[in-house]
């Protein structure tokens, strides 16, 4: 039945990466990859090779003000079924610090996804607005 959900022991979760990190006066830099294979103790279809890499600009504006743009890529493999899944993310984003305490960020995105299983496909835009308070 679709309802089932399994369970199942993770037996390896090995992760490499690699980031590159530039802060200047004017820009900020990151790129980023990572590969992940993650094995699980039964012969199911979550065994996984995950790939990702992005990048990242940011700009600040004021003191206080920063903003920037990125950009993400995410690719899936499930070696049991073959599926491949690769989902593509581009967006902008504005943090705020109010205090040294109290920072807001904005983030509005583009992603989209394509998968060998044509019902995991989709595009969306989305918006999202947070607001952290550090206590010391």
């Amino acid at each position: 039945p679709n309802d089932v959900t399994l369970a199942t022991d993770v037996i390896r979760n090995s992760i490499a990466g690699v980031t590159y990190t530039r802060e200047d006066a004017s820009l900020n830099t990151e790129l980023r990859a990572n590969l992940r294979k993650i094995r699980y103790a039964d012969n199911t279809d979550l065994t996984s090779l995950i790939q990702t890499v992005g990048a990242r600009l940011g700009f600040p504006i004021t003191q206080l003000t920063s903003s920037g743009v990125f950009m993400d890529f995410y690719k899936n493999e499930r070696e049991q079924s073959g599926r491949l899944d690769k989902r593509f993310d581009v967006g902008v984003d504005v943090n705020i610090n109010f205090s040294l305490n109290l920072t807001a960020y904005f983030d509005v995105r583009y992603r989209t996804k394509e998968s060998t299983d044509s019902s995991a496909n989709y595009d969306e835009f989305s918006a999202a607005a947070r607001l952290d308070y550090q206590f010391f």
